[in-house]
């Protein structure tokens, strides 16, 4: 007789293994890996997207354009790959953001299987294909993320706007990453109990059930309460009013109020990730490497190392105990 349907062999316990679209073409599998992450890359609290389904469509968009808008997904193989990221690294970008692409397109080729939308033969080329070691590939090393020092980011707090300046003192307090303060709402904001303490429901972590808890100290609980909205939990602490069309609290906003009073105070330009490499540095020198990764909120002290480094000064005072 005839063969079982697909729904027949689902209900008799035996999948079906032949793929729905074999001939899916890169650029059809980017439109449709694009609507799924749209969708699954969201925030937890508002719904709204992240920006990770853009970082998805130009790692897509540069690995169709190496391969052809016809390029069949189910015969992307090992060495396809390798010779897609060797061009990337003859283009001057990073090690890391090459890793990157690679890691994208790997995603939504797996995803692809997953959803039986090509084969499985897929998976050992992609299991094949290494990113790039570092410093061992033509590919240009990032530069390390230098700390910004705290005397010039002093320096520039009276030639920023009010609300700029608020949440810049709050990342010299905190440590915390500027995503988490622009993001924190009333509810938030915890002022009895243990002691003052922002516990954002919205952190970078939070989508792997990860907890995050940025301690307040008198200084910083001033700037919030000015903010607080006990009434309105759900506000934002830096509500994005709008201004010319655009938002004065979004991330390219403050970044770049932060380069204008980088100008007017005659100091080099730093950005808001490097005072928390800064208020890293300075917690592991005066308190020790464990109360930095409980501060930056990192898992494990080797993510803490990136951001604070050994300090030669106190390597240099262990060796006078051997001399």
């Amino acid at each position: 007789g005839r063969a079982p349907s697909a729904h027949c062999e689902a209900r008799q316990g035996i999948f079906p293994m032949r793929p729905t679209h074999p001939s899916l073409t890169a650029r059809e599998l980017q439109r449709l890996y694009l609507v799924w992450a749209q969708g699954y890359y969201r925030r937890r609290r508002t719904g709204d997207p992240t920006r990770e389904h853009l970082n998805i469509k130009a790692s897509l968009d540069r690995f169709v354009a190496f391969a052809g808008e016809k390029a069949i997904a189910a015969k992307v193989n090992r060495h396809q790959l390798k010779a897609w990221i060797d061009q990337l690294a003859a283009e001057g970008l990073t090690r890391t953001y090459v890793n990157q692409c690679l890691w994208r397109v790997r995603r939504a080729l797996r995803w692809a299987v997953d959803l039986n939308y090509i084969g499985p033969a897929v998976l050992i080329e992609l299991q094949a294909t290494r990113p790039l070691p570092a410093h061992r590939s033509a590919a240009r090393e990032p530069e390390p993320r230098q700390a910004a020092p705290l005397d010039q980011v002093r320096a520039v707090l009276d030639y920023l706007p009010r609300h700029a300046r608020d949440l810049v003192q709050l990342l010299m307090l905190t440590g915390a990453r500027m995503g988490e303060i622009l993001e924190a709402t009333s509810a938030d904001v915890q002022l009895d109990g243990e002691g003052p303490r922002l516990v954002p429901a919205q952190h970078k972590n939070a989508h792997r059930n990860r907890g995050r808890v940025i301690p307040l100290v008198p200084a910083a609980v001033a700037i919030i309460e000015r903010r607080y909205k006990p009434l309105c939990p759900l506000d934002p602490l830096f509500p994005p009013i709008r201004r010319s069309g655009r938002p004065t609290c979004s991330g390219d906003a403050i970044r770049a109020a932060i380069n204008r009073a980088c100008a007017r105070a005659g100091v080099p330009r730093f950005t808001p990730h490097q005072i928390r490499h800064a208020v890293a540095r300075q917690v592991r020198a005066s308190k020790g490497i464990e109360a930095a990764r409980a501060m930056l909120g990192h898992t494990a002290a080797s993510m803490t190392e990136g951001y604070s480094p050994l300090d030669f000064r106190a390597a240099q005072a262990a060796a006078e105990v051997l001399g």
